[in-house]
């Protein structure tokens, strides 16, 4: 990935997304706190990797990564988990 690569972080934790977000300096980073505002915000374009976390609100587990790649099949997902949830990230892959 090149840097200046639009990054959306996919997050419902504020506090994750604050932790998080200066390991991207060098990058355009995003941060949305549910799936469908991810949805929302790669029908815009423009972003070149998303980083889910697969614990969202309204799209537990992988229900995320599926929405999410079934709309956006060409966008790279990365699984971005806790470890007390690595069954999620294996179920996903």
């Amino acid at each position: 990935m090149s840097e200046g690569a639009q990054i959306l972080f996919v997050d419902a934790d504020a506090d994750e997304i604050d932790r998080i977000r200066p390991y991207f300096s060098g990058f355009r980073f995003e941060a949305v706190a549910n799936c469908q505002a991810a949805l929302d915000r790669l029908a815009q374009g423009g972003v070149d990797v998303v980083l889910l976390d697969l614990g969202l609100p309204d799209a537990p587990g992988v229900e995320s990564f599926i929405r999410l790649i079934g709309r956006f099949p060409r966008i790279p997902i990365v699984i971005y988990i806790a470890q007390d949830r690595i069954a999620h990230a294996m179920e996903a892959l």
